[in-house]
């Protein structure tokens, strides 16, 4: 692998190959594009809930910045690559002219490209900025090539895992293609910032997301038990403890249960002695045909209040969609962010 030193040199000469090759073109703001058009439209059809809504126009320039770079290597799509990032530059709700970031990008430097990429380095964003950098490099013609080899610089520079690059490229095509059966890797998608992107095919059911409930109030109640044995203490017999296991995928079985479990002494109850003789199973129920599911419930007891038991979150596609069904499983839960 390239150190950071050679990367640097390796961008610093495409950046001087582009800018000799602006010169040689006399390369400006394309006349034929109707930049206030294209905001038009876009702004009706903006990326929703974008991760940088709500940062300082400042980073949201820089941001925008990086992705106009990649747009100025290919003038042939120009409608194109502008239809996106002004859906993108609305969707962040940016208040800045995009027409002088563009002048910006045209002439962009090693020095500001490093400025743009120590400042996102930490930021889990970085990873929807790159994405968007593959999507726009997707519709290329003339230059698809050569903005992949500076995508994939970037995606190095910015310290992405071989993992994170392999992600992105399938959420990519995903977002593109509309279509979740694109996302052809195992890597678990485990980031909030990708959501926006999410929603339009979780509204469409090209996404779909269940959630999966059961009352088992039922069950707690019936088996739950204390009692005191010959010296005074207080004991549980542990029925009112009820189990979730799942296995399998696409239609397989959840299954509850109780623990036998039996505790005698001296003719009490008590824990000197315990027999655990397995578990009784009181419920089966399969999942939604075509799904596998990401987050469940594994134990639940009679100390709380209910009427009835969230039991799991399915989807369609568990790799793609894990951090946001696991959002929907919380919500559901009624759990706060981060619990």
């Amino acid at each position: 692998m390239k150190s950071i030193e050679e990367l640097q040199a390796d961008l610093k000469q495409l950046y001087a190959e582009l800018e000799e090759r602006k010169l040689m073109e006399q390369e400006t703001v394309p006349k034929t594009v109707d930049f206030a058009q294209l905001s038009s439209k876009a702004e009706r059809t903006k990326i929703e809930g974008h991760p940088m809504q709500g940062r300082d126009e400042h980073e949201q320039g820089m941001y925008l910045l990086l992705l106009l770079s990649v747009i100025a290597l290919d003038d042939t799509v120009y409608e194109t690559s502008f239809s996106l990032l002004y859906r993108i530059a609305h969707g962040m709700g940016f208040k800045g002219d995009v027409q002088e970031l563009f002048l910006q990008a045209n002439q962009l430097k090693f020095e500001r490209l490093d400025e743009v990429t120590r400042l996102f380095i930490k930021d889990d964003v970085r990873l929807v900025m790159l994405m968007e950098c593959m999507m726009l490099a997707q519709s290329f013609k003339k230059e698809y090539k050569k903005a992949m080899e500076y995508v994939a610089e970037l995606c190095i520079l910015m310290k992405l895992e071989k993992e994170q690059i392999i992600m992105i490229s399938n959420i990519a095509r995903v977002v593109l293609t509309q279509n979740v059966a694109e996302y052809k890797c195992a890597v678990k998608n485990t980031y909030d910032v990708f959501h926006c992107y999410l929603y339009p095919l979780e509204k469409s059911k090209n996404l779909d997301i269940v959630i999966v409930r059961k009352d088992c109030k039922q069950y707690t109640s019936s088996y739950s038990s204390r009692i005191t044995n010959y010296q005074g203490k207080v004991y549980s017999s542990d029925y009112n403890v009820l189990s979730l296991k799942y296995s399998g995928k696409n239609g397989a079985f959840f299954q509850y249960s109780y623990p036998s479990r039996i505790s005698y002494v001296c003719g009490c109850w008590g824990d000197s002695k315990t027999t655990n003789s397995g578990e009784r199973t009181i419920d089966l129920f399969s999942t939604k045909s075509g799904h596998e599911c990401v987050a469940y419930r594994e134990q639940i007891t009679d100390s709380e209040p209910f009427t009835d038991v969230l039991v799991a979150v399915t989807t369609n596609a568990p790799c793609l969609a894990y951090s946001l069904a696991v959002q929907r499983f919380k919500e559901a839960s009624g759990k706060k962010e981060g619990e």
